[in-house]
């Protein structure tokens, strides 16, 4: 009787639901609450200075708005949401991950609120669609596969842009519904909603740009093309976002050509492998493992062609067997829209771009889809026994609150959550990097040789990672400069034949540039013969391409003239670095910062006088840290 209660007020008052999304979804994150900043939270927050301006102002807001270099569109809307919550809170990372929790549990109200009007159509005959749409949306909520982007502060771009998406959405259904039931009904509200959404959400995260395939997903699947809209002027509301597709096409041919370089994949590669992903996605969906979860997964093999290894053809077959079944003439429109929802939400992050294989953040928004197919299926299942049915929901709810929250007690801090990635990692750079870094900061607070011996182990197991990584080893060497004043000869060594003759890669790379800002920051003085060995060590590769050659030369150059205070060895090296890559006009502006602390006042004005025209209005608005320079050149020659 309790049961039945319970159920017919969960069917007559939505409220209670919504309520019930609030509750349940902030009791299974509260104790993750207490973690702290982890990963990519220190390049986008905590060492991102333009979101702590000294003097707000409005070129403050601008700098901190296109902060980020996670995309060409610079994602302003994330970082203003990162600016707002610094200027209120500070720096705790409590506030970040409360806001965090927030969007998401507005997201969970938003995709029962979704759910609530779609389902009536996807399923017709059944007699509780409401409640229906309330499991589906706590069953996502309390889902462990979405904590990541709950407590992955800086994922907030995922969860923020899922709330726009759903948002816009929304007013979609809506003016869609009023347009069946009151054809000449105006809705210029609705258009420009689903517009200013979608606008919002593509300034978020570029996720956003799918919208448009996920609109016709459910005008396909839910009202089936009732009723085609007649054209309008203000239907040419929607198209305005779409200004911004050329320059996101353009963004994305240029990522395309040059992102695979730093990546130890192909393009075919990389879409054969997520095959793979998407099967490991679907199977944790439906059938979660916590064991199974983790911020990286590193060891992730990748598929060669479709033999190598023999399950990728096997997930050729199964995507290929889903599609075919999703789209036969007579298939139940529910059947389409979870599996479609699902596909299309990985059509951006999960084929073909050059980003990192597996994170399960990327399952957020896709994941409604196979949920709400799941919650169908279960209740058509169990539909004649009631009994069953209610304590099969409050047994699945319990089980995935229980994951969620045992999750959630991994995240809750730091160190713990680096020792649990380690463990699903052990093979990484990356997880023993952290927990390294763990222990070195504890070695600095308490002078315990112990730590500092244990963070040099976790540095060495890294240089024998599989995701093919020498940020351990350029640690490493810098631990030993500091602590003990020199470097091993083995280490040296290593390190330098790893640059020589291993893959040149962005990643590789880029740990030249944390034993050089280890120098120019004076926090571990080192002589200049081993600094210089290793740098010319990756010049010297034989497979180093224009561009990376030119990042490395610049990144010399601010050693030279910073650490060595040689200006004119400097300027030989940004010299070098302006004939490798001639295009990249940035490398003109550092030659000409190092010719100006040279008093060279004519070559400065002439090569201002070149970089001038490069120097658009859209320039000044979308970098400000080299207009900030510019502009000082600027002055200098006034």
């Amino acid at each position: 009787m309790i049961f039945r209660n319970m159920r017919i007020k969960f069917h007559a008052n939505p409220s209670h639901i919504y309520l019930l999304l609030l509750l349940v979804g902030a009791s299974v994150y509260l104790i993750g609450l207490r973690g702290g900043f982890v990963f990519d939270d220190y390049v986008n927050i905590v060492d991102n200075q333009t979101l702590r301006p000294e003097v707000f102002s409005w070129r403050a807001l601008s700098s901190a708005l296109i902060s980020s270099d996670a995309s060409p569109l610079k994602r302003p809307i994330a970082s203003l949401s990162f600016l707002a919550n610094y200027q209120f809170f500070g720096i705790n990372p409590l506030s970040f991950k409360l806001v965090n929790l927030a969007i998401h549990l507005l997201n969970g109200c938003l995709v029962y609120a979704l759910l609530k009007r779609l389902l009536p159509r996807l399923v017709p005959a059944h007699p509780n669609v409401s409640g229906l749409a309330g499991w589906c949306a706590l069953f996502w909520v309390v889902h462990p596969l979405n904590l990541t982007a709950v407590l992955y502060i800086v994922q907030r771009m995922t969860s923020l842009s899922a709330s726009f998406m759903l948002l816009s959405l929304l007013s979609y259904v809506r003016l869609r519904e009023r347009q069946l039931a009151m054809p000449r009904s105006r809705v210029i509200a609705d258009w420009v909603s689903l517009s200013g959404f979608a606008l919002l959400g593509l300034l978020t995260k570029e996720n956003a740009v799918l919208l448009p395939l996920f609109l016709l997903l459910i005008e396909r699947t839910v009202f089936r093309s009732q009723a085609y809209f007649t054209f309008r002027w203000q239907y040419l509301i929607v198209v305005a976002p779409l200004v911004l597709l050329p320059w996101c096409l353009r963004s994305a041919l240029n990522y395309l050509s040059i992102g695979f370089d730093s990546r130890p994949f192909s393009m075919a590669e990389r879409f054969l492998t997520e095959l793979r992903v998407l099967v490991f996605y679907t199977r944790q969906i439906l059938l979660p493992d916590p064991t199974q979860m983790a911020l990286l997964h590193a060891d992730w093999p990748i598929s060669k062609n479709l033999w190598t290894p023999w399950t990728t053809t096997a997930a050729a077959l199964f995507w290929l067997f889903i599609v075919i079944v999703a789209t036969l003439p007579r298939q139940r429109p529910i059947i389409k829209f979870g599996i479609g929802w699902f596909l299309l939400g990985h059509l951006l992050e999960s084929t073909v771009l050059p980003l990192d294989l597996i994170y399960e953040h990327r399952n957020y928004l896709p994941s409604i889809g196979l949920l709400c197919l799941a919650c169908v299926v279960l209740d058509t299942m169990f539909r004649r026994y009631p009994k069953y049915a209610r304590l099969l929901r409050g047994g699945l709810l319990l089980i995935l609150c229980t994951m969620t929250t045992y999750r959630a007690w991994q995240w809750s801090d730091p160190f713990t959550l680096a020792l649990t990635e380690m463990q699903h990692n052990p093979t990484s750079a990356r997880a023993r990097y952290e927990i390294a870094r763990h222990y070195y900061d504890i070695f600095l607070l308490e002078h315990n040789p112990k730590f500092l011996t244990l963070a040099r182990e976790e540095l060495r197991g890294g240089m024998h990672s599989t995701d093919d990584d020498l940020d351990p080893l350029a640690a490493l060497i810098n631990t030993y400069v500091v602590s003990d004043g020199s470097v091993p000869e083995d280490l040296m060594n290593a390190y330098e034949q790893e640059l020589l003759t291993g893959p040149p890669t962005d990643r590789r790379l880029k740990s030249i540039e944390i034993i050089l800002s280890c120098q120019i920051n004076d926090k571990c003085p080192m002589k200049p013969e081993p600094v210089l060995r290793v740098v010319g060590a990756a010049l010297s590769n034989p497979k180093i391409g224009p561009r990376l050659k030119g990042k490395v030369l610049e990144w010399l150059a601010i050693y030279f003239a910073n650490v060595l205070k040689d200006l004119p060895a400097a300027k030989r090296v940004m010299e070098d670095a302006v004939i490798a890559q001639p295009v990249e006009w940035t490398y003109r502006l550092r030659l000409l910062e190092i010719e100006a602390a040279q008093g060279d006042i004519n070559t400065v004005k002439r090569g201002l006088t070149e970089i001038a025209p490069v120097m658009t209005h859209w320039k000044r608005l979308t970098d400000p840290a080299v207009t900030s320079r510019y502009d000082s050149l600027r002055k200098i020659i006034e």
